[in-house]
């Protein structure tokens, strides 16, 4: 039997700006033609630009970099403590991730995988269960 614990900290930020969630396999050629079109067009507004990840962008995209940093922190770090809480039980720990303004990839969710296994007794049975539930909160 396998249980999932699984946490989503990009849900608790849906009522701020969406972020475009993608897959690691676009292309970067396509990714560079859109940063470059993005500068382009950031030039004509007379919008402010810093540079972050040397890669050169607005102060609302600043922003939302920042966010997703703040984001990956803590779904990283809540992981790490259902796989410390597992123990043996827990698997490895797999992210959802999503492309910032920066075109960095940033873990907005993840989810780590707990087997319940049966013990030789009864007491180890119980033991393993409470484990399980000490990893899913």
């Amino acid at each position: 039997m396998q249980i999932s614990s699984s946490y989503n900290s990009y849900d608790y930020y849906s009522s701020k700006p969406s972020f475009d969630k993608t897959n690691q396999s676009d292309s970067t050629q396509k990714d560079e033609k859109n940063l470059s079109e993005n500068k382009d067009d950031k030039e004509k507004n007379g919008e402010q630009t810093q540079m972050v990840n040397g890669v050169e962008l607005s102060q609302k995209e600043v922003a939302q970099v920042r966010e997703l940093q703040s984001i990956d922190r803590n779904v990283k770090a809540h992981e790490a403590a259902h796989q410390a809480a597992g123990g043996g039980l827990a698997g490895a720990a797999s992210f959802t991730y999503t492309r910032g303004p920066d075109n960095q990839m940033y873990a907005t969710a993840g989810e780590v995988p707990i087997s319940m296994q049966k013990g030789n007794t009864p007491e180890e049975t119980i033991a393993n269960a409470r484990q399980i539930a000490a990893a899913a909160m």
